[in-house]
């Protein structure tokens, strides 16, 4: 794959992505998910490629809210019915934070094209 198909299809792969925006918002009790540094390395806090896996074995996790959009307006909306104000605050936060990283990326593309 030459160099041109290669940016190209990590182009596509970015709108593919961009079209659409999920958010989750978890609480619940997790532990054995902070890992060791190795020498030299920086400290990693959360290992979020393991944290379903260590959750099952080593924790509690609930889905307090999930907020699915897509680029054609769509959306879907979960919230738990004992979400706290601050879960919801933070959820909204996420949502938004998302939102405006997308609105960046589209006038990226926007003037690269």
């Amino acid at each position: 794959m030459s160099f041109i198909d290669t940016i190209g299809e990590a182009i596509k792969n970015m709108v593919t992505d961009a079209a659409e925006l999920e958010v989750n918002t978890f609480t619940g009790d997790l532990k054995a998910i902070f890992s060791a540094p190795a020498q030299g390395k920086k400290v990693s806090f959360l290992d979020w490629s393991k944290i379903k896996q260590k959750a099952k074995a080593e924790g509690t996790v609930q889905l307090a809210a999930s907020s699915q959009m897509k680029i054609d307006g769509d959306q879907n909306q979960f919230f738990a019915s004992n979400i706290t104000p601050e879960l919801l605050e933070a959820h909204h936060a996420a949502v938004e934070s998302g939102l405006l990283v997308r609105q960046g990326f589209v006038r990226l593309v926007k003037d690269v094209f």
